[in-house]
């Protein structure tokens, strides 16, 4: 299987669904998280050494939480920040709590306004970054890409600028920069730097 790979280090199953929107599904239905052969294949992971990437629509947050809880020896990572989306940020703000306090869970700071045209903009990325980093703490955040489906509504550089600009203006020691722009995505992925690199 995949484990005789030396770089496999964990799975990805795209969760996403929404009741409504048949444009946020990536799966075929949205009870995957209340399977106990969903739950038992991710406690697994935990027990191999792997990690688990949750990808969820920000009305499944609540969900997740309580599907994080049952994998609690399994290292998640909630990917594109729980896709928030413009004009919910209550909603999404209550379900990343609840998500943030499982302490196996940790966040992707990425996929700011996917789902909205035009996507966020700068003022709007900072805020929804800020408080990623202020519920996982900058440990557990780590920038990330939604490339390229990024290139609908925005150049790379300018989805980096903003997410930079959002990361700096937090107030973070430089340790705790470098961590969330670098090295948290090193130690949360395990990646080995090739040698003379």
């Amino acid at each position: 299987g995949c484990m005789r790979y030396p770089n496999f280090r964990g799975v990805r199953f795209m969760l996403d669904w929404h009741p409504t929107n048949k444009s946020m599904r990536q799966t075929d239905r949205g009870n995957y998280m209340q399977s106990s052969d969903v739950i038992s294949g991710v406690q697994m992971l935990g027990q191999l050494g792997l990690s688990f990437d949750l990808q969820v629509c920000q009305c499944q947050l609540e969900e997740a939480a309580v599907f994080a809880a049952k994998c609690a020896s399994t290292q998640l990572i909630l990917n594109h920040a729980g896709f928030p989306l413009r004009g919910q940020f209550d909603d999404w703000l209550a379900g990343m709590e609840l998500l943030a306090g499982q302490p196996n869970v940790a966040c992707k700071l990425g996929g700011f306004g996917t789902y909205d045209s035009p996507s966020f903009s700068r003022g709007e990325t900072t805020k929804y970054v800020h408080e990623c980093l202020r519920l996982f703490g900058p440990g557990r955040c780590m920038l990330s890409s939604n490339l390229p489906v990024d290139l609908i509504d925005m150049q790379p550089k300018q989805r980096w600028t903003d997410m930079w600009h959002a990361v700096k203006t937090y107030g973070l020691t430089d340790s705790e920069v470098a961590g969330v722009v670098r090295d948290n995505t090193v130690t949360y992925y395990r990646i080995v730097s090739p040698i003379g690199a």
